[in-house]
Formats: C-alpha cells, sequence, structure tokens
C-alpha cells in the first residue's frame, strides 16, 4: 500500500480515452471518470510564473499545470510540475513534454507554455546600475611641520 487516499490519471490508447481513478486503501472503493479521445479539445500548459506576492516580487516556486480541456470547455488536471523560480525553465520543458505526449496520444492539439522575456531585461538593467556611495568628509590632522636642519635644536627637545 503505498497511500490511504490516491488517485491515478491514465491515457488508454487501445480504448481512446482518458481515465482518473480515485481510491481508498486499495479496497476498490472510489471515483473513475473517463474522457473519449474525440471529447478533448486540446491539452493545455498554464503556469503561475507570472504571479507575485504582496511584495510585488515573484513567488519563490513556480507551478506548471497541464490539463485536458474538453470540447464543452471543462478542464481535467494532467499533472503538476513544480520548481524553484531559478529553475523554471526546466520545470515548463518537462510540463510540456508530457503535454506533447498525451497529445499525440490523444491526437489533439498541445499548446504549450513559453517563459516571458522580460525577466532577463530587468536582471540585465540591474547589473548596470552601480551603487552610489555618498562622501564622506572625515575630520584630519594638520600637516606635520618641516623638519629642523641637522644639529639645529628641535623644540621641546632635551639636550
Amino acid at each position: 500500500m503505498f497511500a490511504v487516499i490516491g488517485s491515478s490519471m491514465v491515457v488508454d490508447r487501445r480504448k481512446q480515452s482518458a481515465h482518473w481513478q480515485q481510491g481508498f486503501l486499495g479496497l476498490g472503493i472510489g471515483t473513475t471518470t473517463s474522457i473519449p479521445f474525440e471529447r478533448i479539445d486540446h491539452i493545455a500548459v498554464t503556469g503561475d510564473y507570472d504571479e507575485e506576492d504582496i511584495g510585488g516580487r515573484g513567488h519563490d516556486f513556480v507551478t506548471w499545470d497541464v490539463e485536458i480541456v474538453r470540447d464543452d470547455g471543462r478542464r481535467s488536471s494532467v499533472g503538476s510540475v513544480i520548481a524553484a523560480r531559478p529553475l523554471a525553465d526546466v520545470g515548463l520543458d518537462r510540463a510540456n513534454r508530457l503535454a506533447e505526449a498525451v497529445g499525440e496520444m490523444a491526437e489533439a492539439e498541445a499548446r504549450l507554455e513559453a517563459l516571458p522575456e522580460h525577466e532577463e531585461i530587468e536582471e540585465a538593467e540591474a547589473e548596470q546600475a552601480p551603487r552610489r556611495r555618498r562622501r564622506v568628509k572625515r575630520a584630519t590632522l594638520p600637516p606635520p611641520e618641516e623638519a629642523a636642519p641637522e644639529g639645529a635644536p628641535q623644540e621641546g627637545g632635551s639636550r
């Protein structure tokens, strides 16, 4: 037994349908939903890469969702890929490959996602701007007095 409650998604080319199975304790108790291939409009990849948190920054993790979109507009989840923001392109590549594979099996269009390019421009601008420093005026000692010639008595010296 792997889990108390679980679900699985199976794309069966022989039966020409996609199935979602939910179970409880492996007892055969649960639900099964299926979508025939002819009812599939397309396979969509969506993500939350552009969403920001309250502070206006991007989230630390990005979620890419792969969904089957039926001809009536209803969506059913195939899977999700979660990646750290610096590895968002790797996660997106995995999600796009999954969408292509499901689309190929179901003979449906796979609508793939791409990373926006504005992120790279912002990083380049941030690197070019040097940090400005404030000049601080410091107290200095007066310049040293000129040295007296050899043999001449020095002021304040002992004889």
